[in-house]
């Protein structure tokens, strides 16, 4: 599932404020689309280095399509695998949006070391309580300050973030 509507305005507004120069975006669709538009949303001064990043080569090959089709870059349009094997990073903006619970749980530990000292990552899917649980455990392991970001992020099916500052 995209991400939603509310989040979309979020990350928007969090890269206004913030002007990341690193962004890796796990999870391509909708989310590709809105970080690779922010030069046209913000500020066309505002280049930032954008990865968009997925776990099936059919949506990437999907994600590159659409983007293809709104004359929008498709470059850095890979998969998890290519991505790892580039040994990238630090990020200094990153959503989490990626595959299903046990693949992001699995996954978690190595996606807070690719951000950067002062970065931050946004976590999408918080409505998994499961999920939720296993990502605040790791989360104060790590030291991080978080906000629950609900309020700003809550779709019609009930699905909401949580930031994370590191």
């Amino acid at each position: 599932m995209a991400i939603s509507l509310e989040l979309s305005v979020f990350c928007i507004l969090m890269c206004d404020m913030m002007r990341p120069q690193n962004i890796v975006d796990f999870g391509s669709g909708y989310s590709s689309y809105i970080f690779r538009s922010l030069t046209s949303i913000i500020d066309e001064n505002y280049q930032p280095t954008i990865w968009s990043v997925d776990d099936s080569a059919e949506w990437i090959n999907k994600t590159k399509k659409f983007l293809g089709s709104h004359n929008i870059s498709s470059d850095n349009v890979i998969t998890w695998d290519a991505f790892i094997q580039q040994n990238l990073g630090p990020f200094d903006f990153i959503l989490y949006d990626l595959g299903g619970f046990e693949f992001r749980k699995e996954n978690l530990k190595q996606i807070i070391k690719l951000c950067d000292k002062n970065g931050t990552i946004i976590f999408d899917d918080m409505h998994s309580a499961e999920y939720g649980r296993y990502l605040n455990k790791i989360l104060k392991k790590n030291n991080c300050t978080c906000f629950d970001i609900r309020y700003y992020s809550k779709d019609k099916f009930g699905k909401y973030s949580k930031l994370a500052v590191f």
